[in-house]
């Protein structure tokens, strides 16, 4: 048939659901991210603690291995066990790896499509706003949650299956590893989304979120020491998301820390800090009608 017979006619092939419509961002933007090399030795890395922590999981209940470092160690063998400090320090290893994860990625999601003035082709589709925030987000969550709560777990499993009874007297620290993990997630994908949007140049952006969560847990610290004889707790960590998550982790799985700011202060100023982060994205990611 030539050319000019050529008519138009409508597309009659399956359409994407509506629920699962947003996957189609994430489907080629983890081709993109997966395709440095660079990213993918650092997203190999992020699992280091927790094979290092499975190991000596291992090691703990291999009689092998027992035997052989009481010999080395001659009967003074260090006793570790397993449970909320070691999950905490797990917790703590993994999410400081989710924040460097989170400045290497974030940056390049939103701020290509605004840069391209891409943005306006995906709300003139049957796709929503919130369906494109939801579609850049679930690619920080499923990274995110990759070396995070996911391998943990995989490390409290193998502890439940060699240890008999270990799961019944500590079940609460799977809840408590998942809820810490899901909150910290939660404040870098909404922190990193709004901070490209608004800066849409990626090495500014990342120079950005380093300084968002470094840089105020300085200012914190400054604060405390210079109020420190008018203040009976170190309020100045209200300042610094990451001073606040790790008050929160520290309640999760119940270690003290002497001298601390409240738990609900802490909850309180990640609540604010996040509901910042997506009042700056819902500015910035607005559709816009071109006039000609």
């Amino acid at each position: 048939m030539a050319v000019y017979e050529q008519t138009y006619r409508r597309y009659d092939g399956p359409l994407t659901p509506q629920a699962t419509r947003f996957f189609v961002l994430p489907r080629y933007s983890l081709r993109e991210v997966f395709s440095s090399k660079f990213f993918l030795a650092f997203f190999v890395l992020c699992f280091l603690p927790s094979i290092v922590a499975m190991a000596i999981v291992w090691v703990l209940h291999n009689s092998t291995f027992l035997a052989f470092a009481q010999m080395v160690f001659q009967g003074n063998t260090p006793e570790i066990e397993i449970g909320a400090t070691f999950c905490h320090a797990l917790v703590l290893c993994q999410g400081i790896l989710a924040l460097f994860l989170t400045i290497l990625v974030a940056p390049a999601l939103v701020s290509k499509d605004l840069a391209n003035n891409a943005l306006p082709l995906y709300l003139s589709r049957p796709f929503s706003r919130w369906e494109y925030v939801g579609g850049k987000t679930s690619i920080l969550i499923f990274l995110l949650s990759t070396i995070t709560w996911i391998p943990i777990l995989a490390v409290l499993t193998l502890k439940a299956f060699l240890a008999d009874g270990w799961l019944a007297e500590n079940g609460h620290l799977i809840v408590s590893v998942f809820l810490g993990s899901s909150i910290w997630i939660a404040v870098l994908c909404l922190t990193g989304l709004a901070v490209s949007a608004t800066l849409r140049w990626k090495p500014m952006a990342r120079v950005a979120l380093f300084a968002l969560f470094f840089l105020t847990w300085g200012v914190a610290g400054f604060v405390n020491q210079l109020f420190d004889r008018f203040l009976d707790r170190p309020w100045g960590n209200l300042f610094s998301p990451m001073a606040n998550i790790r008050t929160i982790w520290h309640s999760l799985f119940e270690i003290p820390t002497g001298e601390a700011i409240p738990t609900w202060s802490a909850w309180v100023a990640l609540l604010v800090f996040a509901a910042l982060a997506l009042a700056l994205l819902s500015r910035k990611l607005r559709a816009y009608e071109v006039v000609s």
